[in-house]
């Protein structure tokens, strides 16, 4: 979300401040909530002056041990190994020009109207930038005999069966759920008219308690929670 807290400004200097609150304040609402891709990724803080790469660690869990300490003798000490990732802060933006006779002489609210596209336009800037880093990862599974991404057809479609693998693979390699006690998968919608057809699924008109209902969770199967979004690969 820092992205929209330590935006540098421009502004024409026939612009009112009334016009460059507005557009602040709508970009920030309208923006924020739409962020479904980076809804469940780890977020770091970059301070001032320190480079344009952030970190991230993670370590290897240590094995089970099943040998017995022996009396008066010390064990050998454990190195720690750890996988580091790094991502680089990059720039994105663009703007619309609209002049200080506009807001004099038109009947429309222009500014308005162009404040409202541009808070879309970064939602879906940002979101497919989130999305296209998650779809880069070589931890995949396929199916209908598929090894390959680029081999992928609309005629796979995805199953309570694949549903049901997935779940058994995080679960053999130990991946935790979130805190609501879900895995999370984000669907495009041509994915959700296949789900919602088997029997094993569970809509959100369903649940017992509505009110834990997040935005665009569409349903539930296999302890997977889904998200729907159009900009989903």
């Amino acid at each position: 979300m820092a992205v929209f807290d330590n935006v540098n400004y421009t502004y024409s200097p026939g612009v009112s401040p009334q016009v460059i609150q507005f557009y602040e304040k709508t970009l920030l609402k309208n923006a924020k909530p739409e962020l479904l891709h980076g809804r469940d990724a780890q977020k770091r803080t970059l301070p001032l002056h320190n480079g344009k790469r952030v970190n991230f660690r993670r370590f290897t869990p240590f094995p089970a041990i099943t040998t017995s300490l022996s009396e008066g003798v010390t064990p050998d000490g454990q190195t720690l190994t750890m996988t580091s990732f790094s991502a680089m802060v990059k720039p994105y933006g663009g703007h619309v020009e609209i002049t200080d006779e506009m807001q004099w002489y038109m009947l429309d609210n222009n500014h308005k109207e162009a404040a409202k596209l541009l808070s879309d336009q970064a939602n879906l800037s940002i979101d497919t930038i989130e999305r296209d880093a998650l779809h880069a990862g070589l931890n995949v599974q396929f199916n209908g005999g598929n090894n390959v991404r680029s081999t992928i057809t609309a005629a796979h479609k995805l199953t309570a069966g694949d549903i049901k693998t997935a779940v058994r693979t995080l679960k053999r390699k130990n991946a935790k759920p979130f805190s609501d006690g879900f895995f999370h998968c984000i669907v495009h919608p041509d994915v959700v008219y296949d789900l919602t057809d088997d029997a094993l699924w569970k809509d959100i008109s369903k649940y017992q308690d509505q009110s834990k209902i997040e935005k665009y969770e569409i349903g539930t199967m296999y302890k997977v929670k889904f998200f729907e979004s159009t900009n989903a690969k």
